[in-house]
């Protein structure tokens, strides 16, 4: 999945996001960045944004899907997940196909894709893109970007 997108708006990227979120005052800012602008800019069916809880061992996020249905989420920050390896790593990842072990084991040995989500949001999951969110040296978060949609 490419985050490139023709029908973005003029000015509007993916590091323009980042760095939207990066200078947020709370995570109620956060969370109207992604409302008004990730589904539609990345024509993608769901997006997250992780940020990383101040134990510093837990991701916790809101599951974005269309009709503005949002179900909380929290994952260890271990490299058996997508978004947990990301923001351990400190490294994208981008998966054509998330129930593929094989290119999962391409990323990484212990990474897995957990189905519960799917089944949480009644969706599938194909194509992943998650990138970290990277402040001042220190990973604050992972974007996560799920199935560009083909209108």
């Amino acid at each position: 999945m490419s985050v490139q997108n023709e029908k973005s708006s003029p000015g509007i990227s993916l590091q323009s996001m980042l760095e939207a979120i990066q200078e947020a005052a709370n995570m109620e800012s956060i969370k109207q960045i992604l409302f008004k602008q990730i589904l539609g800019v990345f024509q993608v069916e769901m997006a997250s944004i992780f940020l990383v809880k101040k134990n510093n061992e837990e991701l916790a996020s809101w599951l974005l899907i269309p009709g503005d249905s949002v179900k909380q989420i929290v994952v260890p920050i271990k490299t058996n997940s997508i978004v947990g390896y990301v923001a351990s790593k400190i490294e994208s990842v981008n998966l054509r196909d998330a129930y593929n072990v094989q290119e999962l084991r391409r990323v990484g040995s212990e990474l897995n894709f957990s189905d519960s989500y799917d089944v949480t949001a009644n969706v599938h999951s194909k194509q992943i893109l998650a990138v970290p969110i990277v402040k001042d040296d220190t990973t604050i978060g992972v974007l996560q970007l799920i199935n560009k949609r083909d209108d």
